[in-house]
């Protein structure tokens, strides 16, 4: 289907573009209020630069993830939730004990309560972890969720995010006396 429409077969580019692209209005939606709720905490950590490489580079991993697990695919792998599970992972890490208000609806009425974030996170890789195993052992292309790109996100983001956290400096002494240190903004 890519030499069809000009696109050279063997291109790099899918890795860094599928993270622009997604399968409707409610896909982007919901990557964009997970990227809001759990990102910018964990920018602050890093700094918008290094978000910025940290971010592109786990949803590259998430993608290459879904290659190596599901290499004759026909659907196109498309949209930031490898990505954004790439920012999951490193918040588990940086942020293992906040709290999260989730909403859990019981039939027409919603319920509102606190979970520590590593039940919350670990729920959710462990969903996305078993619902892989079982797309690998059911009949291709089933749904067309890559489920691996997620995990390989998230188990990307906990691996690199050390790497791309902003070091505090020491307080010393400027030329003009004043000591100072970078602090991260208070939650």
């Amino acid at each position: 289907m890519a030499a069809y429409v000009g696109f050279p077969v063997d291109s790099y580019w899918p890795f860094l573009t599928h993270q622009f692209l997604h399968g409707g209005w409610l896909h982007i939606i919901f990557n964009m209020w997970a990227l809001w709720i759990f990102g910018d905490n964990v920018e602050d950590r890093m700094g918008p630069l290094r978000f910025g490489i940290f971010y592109l580079t786990c949803g590259i991993l998430a993608g290459v993830t879904q290659l190596l697990t599901n290499p004759d695919s026909t659907v196109p792998s498309v949209g930031a939730s490898g990505a954004i599970a790439g920012v999951l992972g490193a918040y588990l890490l940086f942020f293992p004990t906040a709290r999260l208000v989730v909403l859990f609806p019981i039939f027409f009425f919603p319920f509102f309560f606190e979970v520590p974030a590593v039940l919350y996170l670990g729920f959710w890789f462990f969903s996305q972890l078993f619902s892989g195993t079982l797309a690998l052992a059911g009949p291709q292309d089933v749904g067309g969720i890559a489920w691996w790109a997620h995990v390989g996100g998230f188990v990307s983001g906990m691996l690199l995010c050390g790497l791309f956290v902003r070091r505090r400096r020491s307080a010393q002494p400027d030329e003009h006396g004043l000591e100072w240190a970078w602090e991260p903004r208070p939650r």
